[in-house]
């Protein structure tokens, strides 16, 4: 979508900002296990469709990747910028 278009559609509530994602995936890493959290993730990329998909996978990168860094000395990989 163009930035015109996605502005027209928030303007008429027809989509939500990446403000809802956030608040979801916030709220679960509070009582979710990190293989829910990748699942839960995988749903909004679905589902949402968030418009900066990679802000969210690096705001809840370590959250959804610690059973990995535990199991054995993973790096926590990044998206570029």
């Amino acid at each position: 979508m163009n930035e015109l278009a996605v502005q027209a559609a928030l303007a008429r509530g027809l989509v939500v900002d990446d403000a809802e994602q956030d608040k979801t995936m916030q709220e679960a890493t509070v009582f979710m296990m990190p293989q829910r959290l990748r699942y839960l993730f995988a749903l909004l990329l679905a589902h949402q469709t968030p418009k900066r998909p990679e802000k969210l996978w690096d705001t809840y990168i370590v959250s959804m990747s610690e059973d990995y860094v535990k199991k054995g000395n993973v790096s926590i990989p990044r998206s570029a910028d």
